[in-house]
């Protein structure tokens, strides 16, 4: 349940619906509201409004007539509805544009944009407020009924919607440009380091304890199968772990979120004393969520693979910008840094006795995440010295950063397959440049450590 609820989240998140209906509900509420106050007729017995409106000179603020009322309202709403539609029509654009210049994979990244959603939310709620609005509004004989204060917060609505609707042509401007668009998905790649690495580096890692009652092999062995295709979007931990002390076993997962799994092919293996019927296999399918596209929930290098996309893209023959190329290289180096000082996860979980219950499957490492925003790269970059000298800069900047001597080396290791690329280049000035730029790096990390 926990699980299908952060799906929902994340999938309401980057969405274009949530917030439009949720604040065209709210626009109803308040016009409902307004008219239940101006059937109070509480707003004519304020003398104080009165004063304060003739002294401003906009007594027609509250003295609208009948059929004055029903234009005003009737022009707002088909204005708003127009507006929205052109608002919609420019949101698509936008996708189109950059799911060709930057790459599909960002779509979703545009799609979770709070000030497009917010934007086609604040239009369509001021429709539904005029037209609710408007359906009270009548001139009868026998008794006719303006409501002055609702009709006065539609115009006040109206207004609000122009300005909105300036700040969403600046927006949508500044938001397809590729800096724009690299420090977004940045900032996001900085915030998932914070969210899924909060403590900081500590070298006192340890092997996992299997001194637990069931052993690592033999007929005691129950198979996890999916229950459906689909990427795996979030794993429950700390649920696999509760499962696995109360079971006395231990689990071993066969995939990690991000991989794209087939119905009925092993996720995970339980090791215990005696075969677990199927509801134990149940539990373990439950802590795992499936979804139909990837999400950067429990997945760093989702988010890694969006700045490389764009990178690559860049680099290519059709567009061949490098300095786009550079910004990603830096945002990936920036991420890279962070995650140098942080504790990665080790590969197993621990019940409460310090016993493993859980073993995770090709967890994160600094290496993993530097060979999955280089080595692209890299593969891109062999005729842009450009790029290939912003790597080798990034590299030096991380030796400053760099804990422990496998970090040093899996940038060395980076340094060492730039610096072959110098091969690449016709220019004997430019093979030089290169050449010394790895030298520069990989001296900064034969330096003496500071650890």
């Amino acid at each position: 349940m926990l699980n299908r609820l952060r799906a929902f989240a994340d999938s309401t998140r980057s969405s274009l619906w949530f917030w439009p209906i949720l604040m065209t509900t709210l626009g109803i509420f308040l016009a409902q509201a307004l008219i239940l106050l101006d059937q109070s007729a509480w707003i004519q017995r304020q003398q104080l409004l009165s004063t304060a409106s003739d002294a401003l000179g906009v007594k027609w603020l509250f003295g609208l007539g009948a059929e004055g009322a029903r234009s005003l309202l009737t022009t707002i709403a088909g204005s708003m509805i127009s507006i929205a539609a052109t608002v919609f029509s420019i949101t698509i654009v936008a996708l189109s544009l950059a799911a060709g210049q930057l790459g599909p994979r960002l779509l979703r990244t545009f799609m979770r944009d709070r000030g497009t959603q917010l934007s086609l939310g604040m239009f369509i709620a001021t429709f539904a407020f005029c037209i609710v609005v408007l359906g009270v509004v009548h001139s009868g004989d026998a008794k006719p009924f303006v409501p002055s204060a609702s009709v006065t917060a539609a115009l006040v609505l109206a207004l609000g919607s122009l300005a909105v609707l300036i700040y969403f042509i600046h927006h949508v401007a500044k938001s397809i440009q590729a800096p724009e668009v690299i420090a977004v998905v940045g900032a996001d790649l900085d915030s998932a380091v914070e969210e899924l690495y909060p403590l900081p580096h500590s070298s006192s890692g340890k092997a996992p304890n299997l001194s637990v009652s069931p052993q690592m092999g033999g007929e005691a062995c129950s198979i996890v199968r999916s229950p459906e295709s689909g990427y795996v979007q979030h794993i429950d931990l700390d649920a696999l772990v509760e499962f696995a002390t109360e079971a006395d076993s231990v689990v071993v997962l066969a995939r990690r979120p991000g991989d794209y799994v087939i119905s009925g092919t092993v996720i995970a293996t339980i090791w215990s004393q005696t075969k677990l019927d199927a509801e134990k296999g149940r539990r373990v399918c439950e802590a795992f969520s499936f979804g139909r596209v990837r999400t950067p929930v429990q997945d760093m290098q989702n988010l890694i693979n969006q700045l490389v996309e764009i990178a690559q893209r860049a680099l290519s023959p059709g567009i061949n910008d490098p300095s786009t190329a550079e910004a990603c290289i830096d945002r990936l180096a920036s991420a890279l840094g962070n995650v140098a000082g942080r504790q990665l996860p080790l590969g197993h979980l621990d019940d409460a006795l310090g016993r493993t219950r859980l073993i995770v499957s090709r967890p994160d490492t600094f290496k993993s995440l530097l060979d999955a925003a280089f080595d692209p790269i890299r593969n891109y970059s062999g005729g842009s010295l450009q790029a290939c000298l912003k790597m080798a800069s990034a590299i030096a900047d991380l030796a400053q950063l760099a804990q422990g001597q496998e970090q040093r080396q899996a940038l060395l290791d980076q340094a060492e397959m730039i610096r072959r690329l110098t091969q690449t280049l016709t220019e004997p000035r430019d093979r030089h440049q290169l050449e010394a730029a790895c030298n520069t790096a990989m001296f900064a990390l034969n330096a003496p450590s500071r650890d």
